[in-house]
Formats: C-alpha cells, structure tokens, sequence
C-alpha cells in the first residue's frame, strides 16, 4: 500500500480547496472504502466534484488497498493470544487503540498492552506511528512517567506498545498478594485537596523529565495521568501525540473531555488535543511548547479540585468539542472559587499555570512543581511575593512540633514562675503564722507564769490560814482555861475561822482558776506548735515540687536535643538511600540497553561441515 502523504481538503460543494472549507482525503478513503467495489468508483467522482488531483489520489489509494490481500481480522477480546502475550483484561479504550492488562508467557508477568484499532492500524504509517510514540516515550527517565518496554506489529494483527502496567500488589482477603490495577485521575478518588496537589505535582516532575528529553505531551488531562493503588504515586501515560498520530473528527455524541482532530480556518487547518484542557494558544492552531503542557497541568489540577473540568459544552454548537473549543479562544475559564472553596495562594498558583499568555505561564513543568510541592509543605510559592508576615505565619506552619515545644516550655516556665510566686506567698504566710504563734505562745507563757504566780501566792495565804488555825486553836485551848475569857476568845476565833475559811475558799477558786489558765496556755502552746511543724511541712513540700519541675524541664530540654539529632541522621540516611535509589535505577537502564543490543545481535550460523 502506497504511503500516505498530508492530508488534502475537498470541498462537499464546489472545487474550493481553502483550508477548513472540506473534508479529508484519508476521511474519504475510509468512507469509500467500506462501500462495495462496483460502487466505489461512481462515489469517488461524486465526492470530488471534478477535482481531478483529490480524484487520482483517491482511486490511486482504493486500488492499492484492493490490492493487497486482507488479513483476518483479530478479534480482541479475554484469552486471546498475540505473539507471546495472552489479552486477560481490557483497561480501557479510545478512537485509535485499547489498551488490556495481558499475560506475558515468556516472563511469566502482567504487562500493558496498548494496541491500535483496525481503523487506525490501516497502512504502513501506522507502525511508524506506533514506533515514534514509543521511541519517543522510552527516551523519558522518570518515576512518574509509565515506562515503554517495547513496541511493533504482530505477524498476523494490529501494531502495539508494550508499556509498564501500572499495578501494585495488595494483601487480599485470605492473606494471598492480589495485583491491583491502579486508576486515572478522571476515575480514582482523592480524599483531600492535599492529595490532589500532590498527584498534580508528581505529574508535572515527569512532564519535566518529558521535556528535558524534547518531548511534549501535548493532551494533559486527568484520564492521562494514573495513580499507582496502594502508593498512590501519579504516573504520566499516552504520548501518542507526541508521534503526531492522527486521531478522528468529533460529532454530537463526543464528549468535551475525548481526544480529537479539528479543523481550523488557519493554521494548517487542524488541531489535536482535548478540547476542554486544550491551551487557547494550541486552540489557535500554533505549534504546542512546554507552555501548553504547563497549561495542561493547571487545567488538570483546576478540574480536580472543582470537580469540572474548566469548560463545558453551553449549547451554543451542535457538537460538544466545537463548543468548548470556542470557549477556549474567546477566554478564560471561571475562576476556582465559583465551584468551591480554594485556598487563595493554590488558586494563584493554577491561575499562572493557566494563563492565557505562555509568556505569564511557569516556564517550566519543573518550576510548577516546585510551587506545587512548596504550597505542600507551607512554603511561600514565586506567587506569593514578598509578604513577611505570610512567610513568618508559613514557618510557624512548617515548625508546629518546634512551635509547640516552645510554646509548652514557655507555659512550663510560666508555670513554674507562677508556681515558686505562689510557693513564696505561701512562704510568707506561713512564717507570719508561725510569728503569730510565737507570740501567742509568749502570751501564753506569760499567762502561765501569771497563774503559776497566782496559785503560789494562794498557797501561801493558805499556810497562812492553816497556821492562823492553828493559831486560833491553842488560843481556844487557853481559853478553856478561863471560861470568861475563853468565851470572849470562843467568839473571836470563830469569827477568825469563818475569816481563815472563807480565804481558804477564795483561795480554792483563785486556784482552779489559775488551773484553767494553765490548762488554755498549754492548749495555745500545742496548737501553734502543730501549725508551725504544719507550715514546716508545707515549705518543704513546695521544695520538693520546685525541684521537680526543673528536674521535668532538664529532661524535656535533653529529650528535644535528642529528636533533633535523630530527625538530622535520619535526613542523611534518607538522602543516601535515594542516591542510591538513584544510582541503581541508572543501572537498571543500562542493563536493559546491554540486554536489548545483545537481544539484536543476530546468531552466527553454523559453518556447514567439509568433505574430508
């Protein structure tokens, strides 16, 4: 079959060929050639109107498809076998190819397999096609890009790109590791915004990658970005139109969010992306940059965060993709916080990455990224500015554990401040009770000694009672003498008796009383000296805590010193093992180059044996 050259128009009404005014010749190929053989010349000078050139390419091109025999149609569905890979699981499928999970017999593994539809897989340009997306896809060294092993056309079926599953495996329910396949953006289900950032940020680290190497994505999306399952590491995936493949016109029925070709006025007359997360430069028909993937990755982070992508069909055109894609050229999507709540500085950093200059846009993926990873870890973003109070606030939220230490060792201080105020206060209570029982004590004492006084005094005075008595008893001895006398005297020492008795009362109750006293002063003495031993006790106490705290503060001051060093070695640990993560994947590549030219050496044939 002859080889395709550029596609040339042909007016359905007239002989016009200005660009956008018709339709394709390989369009018209494929309409005819589904039409039985008898009829297809008749069709030919119908569709072409008398243009004689669009008319012998036509026929050229039918008559080298008759020529040249049909091959059986492969019928792509689970079990079947092509070459070394048996088909278990369709992944997912568009306009020019499927792609199935398939079982490689040979290394005994799950892969892949991207495989061309028959449309698409018609004539020789379509294994240069496969070839160059491939070739254009191995070239890219990166964990988040989806790694292309291999790629070309079975003996008896389509073309294909074997391409790296992106899988993990998984604990199952009978404790047996189950291989689960991970999921695009557009299907799997990011809890938080955090996430979504992440993966967002992740995609463009292997757009960079694509780019260092001089490839462009050019069709950015949320259903060309995978998400490993368990890891939920995003991968880039589908650079198909980095091989400049070609892909179908839409109708009423295509969505905004498919992959198609459009026609435009300019500019060549044709475009390929998706209308919905395409560039307005790239909508104008320029040439793609690293801006329109730039842009790809902030219309893809705008849809995940809205839960839309940013624009959508408004009624204004029969078919969905032509009226998106005017919206794209006349201007830009509604701002973020129209669908949802978006923290202010992430929503500047989507609205650079999709500006409708190329000029305001990130210059690189990479510089996206870094943004992308700086909002992550509460750093200021090149959007931010300068702003001294939000990189102050960010630094707060990137040092909480310090933060809060500090903030922990300052109420320790406080406290402990607060605790020895409140432990001198007390101090100072306590000595002022105790001089207040020292000198209700001296009161009592002196009380005592007073009673003590009192009683010896009373002592006294009774003696003197006891000694008048025996006084007034001999005097009445005598005074039995004489009977005159002793009755004057009778009289005069029982008047003293009644005198002596009622002293010796007074100085019974005088005594009892000084009794009591004692007793009181006694009582006071005991009592200030058991709130004095009290106080005593309460002084140390307090001691005791005081030191406890410093003690307390002294370990967590060590414990902080400790975390620091182990979060320092741990970094170091952590930088090491990625060098050599680094190193080790630099290998593996080069291996996998040794093994595939010692794969592409052919055998050396065996010298045929001689007469003797």
């Amino acid at each position: 079959m002859m080889r395709l050259v550029r596609p040339t128009l042909v007016n359905q009404e007239g002989r016009s060929s200005r660009p956008g005014s018709g339709v394709y010749v390989d369009e018209l190929f494929v309409e005819i050639s589904r039409l039985p053989l008898a009829a297809r010349d008749a069709a030919v000078r119908e569709r072409c109107q008398g243009d004689e050139v669009s008319e012998k390419l036509l026929l050229a091109m039918l008559r080298a498809e008759t020529s040249e025999p049909r091959r059986p149609a492969v019928r792509l569905i689970e079990g079947t076998t092509l070459g070394r890979y048996r088909l278990e699981e369709p992944l997912g499928s568009g306009a020019t190819a499927s792609v199935w999970k398939a079982w490689d017999t040979h290394l005994h593994t799950f892969t892949a397999l991207k495989i061309l539809n028959p449309e698409a897989a018609k004539g020789p340009d379509a294994l240069d096609a496969v070839l160059r997306e491939a070739r254009a896809a191995s070239a890219i060294i990166s964990d988040h890009v989806v790694r292309v092993k291999t790629a070309g056309r079975f003996d008896e079926g389509p073309a294909y790109v074997e391409m790296e599953l992106c899988a993990e495996h998984r604990p199952g329910g009978d404790g047996a590791e189950v291989l689960e396949v991970g999921r695009n953006l557009a299907e799997a289900e990011l809890p938080t915004l955090r996430d979504k950032v992440r993966a967002v940020a992740e995609a463009a680290r292997g757009v960079e990658a694509a780019h260092r190497v001089g490839v462009l994505h050019r069709d950015l999306k949320p259903g060309n970005i995978l998400l490993t399952p368990e890891s939920c590491r995003a991968k880039v995936t589908d650079f198909g139109l980095a091989a400049d493949q070609v892909f179908p016109f839409p109708d009423e029925g295509t969505p905004a969010t498919a992959t198609v070709t459009l026609m435009l006025e300019a500019r060549g007359g044709r475009v390929v992306g998706t209308p919905a997360y395409m560039a307005p430069e790239q909508a104008l028909g320029h040439p793609p940059t690293r801006a329109a993937d730039v842009y790809g990755l902030g219309a893809t982070l705008y849809a995940l965060v809205t839960g839309r992508p940013p624009y959508e069909p408004d009624g204004r055109h029969v078919v969905p993709a032509l009226d998106v894609l005017a919206q794209v050229q006349a201007g830009a999507p509604p701002p973020m916080g129209v669908f949802t709540p978006v923290p202010r500085r992430l929503a500047a950093v989507v609205e650079r990455a999709m500006s409708r200059s190329p000029r305001r846009r990130y210059r690189t993926a990479g510089d996206l990224a870094r943004d992308l990873e700086a909002w992550l870890a509460d750093r200021p973003t090149s959007a931010d500015g300068r702003a001294p109070l939000l990189r102050l606030f960010l630094l707060a939220r990137r040092q909480r554990v310090l933060v809060a230490t500090v903030s922990l060792l300052a109420l320790v201080v406080v406290g402990f401040g607060g605790a020895v105020g409140f432990l001198d206060m007390r101090r100072r209570a306590l000595t002022a009770d105790i001089e207040h029982a020292e000198r209700r004590l001296e009161f009592a004492t002196a009380e005592a000694k007073l009673a003590e006084e009192t009683r010896e005094r009373t002592e006294l005075e009774k003696q003197q009672a006891l000694r008048e008595a025996s006084l007034a008893t001999v005097e009445r001895e005598r005074a039995l003498a004489s009977e005159s006398t002793a009755e004057r005297r009778w009289i005069e020492e029982t008047a003293r008796r009644e005198l002596a008795q009622e002293a010796q009362r007074a100085a019974e109750t005088s005594r009892a009383l000084a009794e009591r006293s004692r007793e009181e002063a006694l009582g006071t003495v005991l009592s200030a000296e058991a709130e004095r031993a009290l106080a005593m006790e309460e002084r140390d106490h307090a001691l005791e805590e005081a030191s406890r705290l410093r003690s307390s503060i002294e370990e967590t001051l060590l414990e902080l010193r400790l975390v620091d060093e182990a979060r320092t070695a741990a970094e170091a640990e952590r930088a090491a093992a990625q060098e050599e993560l680094r190193r080790l994947r630099v290998e593996l590549v080069e291996l996998e180059l040794v093994v595939e030219r010692l794969r592409s050496v052919p055998a050396t044939p065996e010298p045929a044996p001689t007469e003797p």
